[in-house]
């Protein structure tokens, strides 16, 4: 987080080919505290919108943040499968990436991550205020 206090107001995530049919073409985000790099305490979640696919779609999300500290986003699809309705993402950079699964519509504290890839960047952001 910058250094200034502030209040997310919005998520974005660039969401590639949602390749669930209706109703399995869903997504929500969340935003958790950082737990010695790791997810959390939940400060916030989403409701669940449809995909647009191949586009940024973009969700509110209410939470405020304090200054100087480590955000980390969580994504989730209600596709059949788990290789389906994914952020695009690119390799390489510092950026780390957690993977794991929960059912969705539920945001559980802490988010259980089973598996840490490093170097990927995923197409996500925050909006604040």
């Amino acid at each position: 987080m910058a250094g200034q206090n502030a209040t997310v107001t919005s998520m974005s995530v660039f969401i590639g080919l949602a390749r669930s049919p209706v109703p399995n073409n869903h997504f929500q985000v969340a935003i958790y505290a950082d737990n010695n790099g790791a997810p959390g305490a939940l400060l916030a979640s989403s409701v669940s919108q449809a995909i647009v696919p191949d586009a940024w779609n973009t969700v509110p999300i209410n939470a405020a943040v304090s200054a100087n500290t480590l955000l980390l986003a969580a994504y989730n699809s209600n596709g059949l499968t788990g290789n389906v309705n994914n952020l695009r993402y690119d390799t390489g950079g510092a950026s780390t990436t957690w993977t794991g699964s929960t059912t969705f519509g539920t945001w559980p504290a802490p988010l259980r991550a089973d598996r840490r890839i490093r170097s990927n960047r995923q197409s996500m952001y925050v909006t604040f205020q």
